[in-house]
């Protein structure tokens, strides 16, 4: 570990044999655990070894008794799913649709803005608590089995919905993973709005059209307009 012969070391001061580490977070500890005869844990970056450290102190009136464990592997891959958590949070935040993940168990792990927004709760106020139990109404609607099947048939389910207390057209993509899922929520209700006044459009005028033919209008080769009532003629 220190890159030497330990008969090189033996006898020797350590402070003399390795300066840089007078001030460092290992010197301070060490010096704690021998003025306060407590023992001392660190996990520390050091320069001077160029790696990750874990260091135990066990003091006794005669000195200490030290255990080190390069943790620089372990260390890396830390920092590392830390640094892909990361991105991935600022991904999902950056993204327009509504977003939340729940574990396995149907608990919030995580919702973006978009979806605090649109469930009209402040996203931390819902962290670590269980779906069904922050919607209840929501249990036995098609949203509630899509949830189910992704989970229990770990397979990609997407469903559309009607929240009436919150008066929400929704469309859900459900991604499952053994750890709980990942879904993704689009606002359609401006889009189901469009597609039932253009229905109710239709419907008048078909309406319209039907009661024309009540009333039918010819005109000869003379330009004499001739009209009569249809239903009148057919009664």
């Amino acid at each position: 570990f220190f890159g030497c012969n330990a008969e090189e070391l033996i006898g020797k001061k350590i402070w003399d044999e390795m300066p840089q580490l007078i001030g460092s977070a290992f010197y301070n500890a060490y010096h704690s655990a021998m003025v306060q005869q407590k023992e001392v844990h660190l996990e520390q970056y050091s320069t001077y070894f160029n790696k990750w450290v874990t260091v135990n102190a066990y003091p006794s009136p005669d000195g200490l008794v030290v255990y080190f464990r390069d943790t620089t592997s372990q260390k890396k891959a830390e920092l590392e799913i830390q640094k892909k958590q990361q991105q991935y949070q600022t991904l999902i935040e950056r993204v327009t649709d509504a977003f939340i993940s729940v574990d396995k168990d149907f608990n919030y792990t995580f919702i973006n803005q978009q979806a605090a927004e649109l469930i009209r709760r402040d996203a931390a106020s819902v962290i670590g608590k269980n779906v069904w139990e922050v919607f209840p109404d929501v249990i036995g609607s098609p949203t509630y089995h899509a949830f189910i099947r992704a989970m229990t048939e770990q397979v990609y389910v997407s469903n559309i919905d009607y929240y009436e207390p919150l008066d929400l057209w929704q469309e859900n993509h459900i991604y499952p993973s053994p750890d709980g899922l990942s879904v993704f929520i689009r606002n359609i209700t401006g889009q189901k709005r469009s597609e039932r006044a253009a229905q109710q459009s239709e419907e008048v005028r078909n309406l319209i059209m039907n009661s024309a033919m009540d009333a039918i209008i010819s005109i000869d080769e003379k330009g004499k307009i001739n009209f009569w009532n249809k239903r009148a003629e057919t009664m």
